[in-house]
């Protein structure tokens, strides 16, 4: 009895000895310039699920595929040949898989408060810190530049994939959710209610389109669950446009959860609580005057706007439009948005633009 009481009391004490450990580890290796200037901690934290069970280590690089749960364990693909390999670049600083996404994105640098928390080793001891979860394709709306609602609904849920993975869920701390509609779908519920019920601690991040009911239910689970930021997926202000690009969607809904939303981030942060909120525009042929509106709106709303250039499908994608339309639409996004702002929230837009219009005049 004595034992097993001292066991209990010793193990929490146990395991920071192990992370102040791994942590020295961790400044030994980057302590070398040539491994710490491109060192990404998420192949050592982090695993992503497709709604068809394939499993990246993350979404800047699709290309890396590490397996599939429906044929390969999730202890497998986590230790498996090809997350070694791709920790393995790191480590020894010659970076070959990453090296675009490193020199345009610089991706590798979004992850950095991991550093305290990774094993710099190709086999590791413990299972993935970070989930990134797609669980279903299932999505109430049926968006013009997505088609994630074709992928599959039901994979996780017949293989029981969140009540056969203790081990994976008992050690996570922190898990982005994503969809199709996460909050449309019964393995998002599962999922918060047995993690706020176990690991109270994680932290959480959801990207959604909020065209639902915030039922009381989801939002006693906002107001159990620690967020770190949610994601709202808006695109359009206009009644007349925003079914037109999000269809099924209900624009008046969005925004009266939109309001909802932040009426539980300014409760929360009275507690110390509280959370970003993020609003997002696929900036396309049908949107891209509302750019000025969009960002007034967001610092009214106190969120953060995300502008997208979607390339998908090619007939609505600004690229599609004639130079000198394109030429247009930069001008109009040069006098009507603040240098600032530009240089703050819409580089994803102007950039391609401009790109695209020096090449015109290059060749001519």
């Amino acid at each position: 009895m004595k034992e097993e009481w001292l066991g209990k009391f010793l193990s929490p004490w146990h395991s920071v000895g192990i992370m102040i450990q791994d942590f020295r580890n961790t400044l030994s290796y980057l302590s070398d310039e040539k491994v710490r200037s491109n060192f990404c901690p998420v192949p050592f934290m982090q695993l992503l699920f497709h709604p068809n069970g394939d499993v990246n280590p993350c979404c800047w690089n699709m290309d890396i595929r590490l397996g599939n749960v429906q044929n390969k364990s999730v202890e497998k693909i986590w230790n498996g040949p090809e997350l070694q390999s791709l920790r393995q670049e790191f480590l020894s600083g010659e970076i070959k898989s990453c090296q675009k996404q490193i020199e345009c994105i610089g991706c590798h640098k979004y992850f950095e408060r991991f550093l305290s928390q990774i094993q710099v080793k190709t086999i590791q001891d413990r299972m993935p810190v970070r989930l990134d979860l797609r669980l279903s394709g299932l999505c109430n709306l049926r968006c013009i530049m997505c088609n994630v609602w074709e992928e599959p609904t039901d994979v996780y849920r017949k293989l029981n994939f969140i009540s056969e993975n203790n081990k994976l869920l008992d050690q996570v701390r922190e898990i982005d959710l994503l969809g199709g509609e996460p909050f449309v779908q019964q393995e998002s519920f599962d999922l918060l209610e047995m993690i706020s019920k176990n690991r109270p601690q994680c932290t959480w991040a959801f990207s959604s389109n909020l065209s639902f009911e915030l039922t009381p239910r989801l939002r006693s689970l906002f107001d159990t669950i620690q967020i770190r930021w949610f994601q709202c997926s808006l695109d359009s202000l206009k009644a007349e446009t925003y079914p037109k690009i999000r269809v099924n969607g209900r624009l008046e809904k969005v925004l009266q959860n939109i309001d909802e939303l932040r009426t539980i981030r300014d409760e929360k942060q009275k507690r110390g609580e509280g959370f970003r909120i993020v609003l997002t525009m696929a900036v396309q042929q049908f949107n891209w005057k509302e750019i000025p509106n969009f960002l007034k709106f967001c610092k009214d709303k106190q969120a953060e706007a995300v502008f997208q250039d979607i390339i998908h499908p090619a007939e609505c994608a600004l690229a599609s439009l004639s130079l000198d339309e394109q030429a247009g639409i930069y001008e109009y996004i040069i006098s009507s948005v603040s240098p600032e702002d530009i240089s703050l929230y819409l580089k994803p837009i102007v950039i391609p633009l401009e790109t695209r219009l020096k090449a015109q005049i290059t060749q001519g």
